[in-house]
């Protein structure tokens, strides 16, 4: 397999076809006043927002169906099914527990490399929120520059599950005995709602 190079010709594992981060600084007015007038005055509030399209994989064969006596089982072993005639080589179902819909492909016979291609199953999209705010308090008892800042952080505010790929032993959807158990099942997402405070006092 390693003298035919267009067998593994497709897509760049860490090809991300769309991907937009904005940003920005709302300074919110100073307020005069009593102390807790002061307090919700002069924030500076930043928002992110990031989404990032899915990374590929591969669909692959969890034996030796070439019989080219490779020792691998894995992803290395470069053996991956056929796909079923007028289907997508990207047949993503959008659930989790089962992200690829393993009908859409056959195991090739005994001998034969199947005819799908490497890194044509698109993962999961990550779509997140994170948001500052922060205040700088003057505290000239301290001296010049004397001041305490505030701040509170949030990443993931909306608490999006932001599912990662399934695992290389979940993508193989054929064993020897058919349909892998779990075949396409993702098992992990990114970190959830994270909020956290934080207070520097300078002097």
């Amino acid at each position: 397999m390693n003298g035919l190079p267009r067998f593994n010709r497709g897509l760049s594992a860490h090809d991300v076809r769309h991907y937009f981060v904005a940003s920005g600084v709302w300074e919110l007015p100073a307020a005069e006043g009593p102390g807790w007038r002061r307090l919700f005055g002069g924030w500076q509030a930043s928002p992110i927002v990031t989404y990032a399209a899915g990374q590929p994989t591969t669909a692959r064969l969890g034996y030796d169906a070439a019989r080219t006596g490779t020792t691998s089982d894995d992803a290395e072993s470069g053996q991956r099914p056929n796909l079923v005639p007028g289907r997508s080589n990207n047949p993503v179902t959008g659930d989790p527990n089962g992200w690829v819909d393993v009908t859409a492909f056959s195991a090739p016979e005994p001998g034969f490399l199947g005819n799908l291609g490497r890194n044509t199953v698109i993962g999961p999209d990550l779509a997140t929120v994170d948001f500052a705010l922060v205040k700088r308090v003057g505290l000239p008892q301290l001296g010049d520059g004397g001041s305490l800042d505030l701040r509170f952080e949030a990443f993931n505010l909306f608490n999006r599950t932001n599912f990662d790929l399934p695992t290389v032993d979940r993508m193989a959807i054929f064993d020897e005995d058919g349909v892998s158990e779990d075949a396409g099942r993702i098992t992990s997402a990114g970190r959830g709602r994270e909020l956290q405070f934080g207070l520097k006092l300078r002097f």
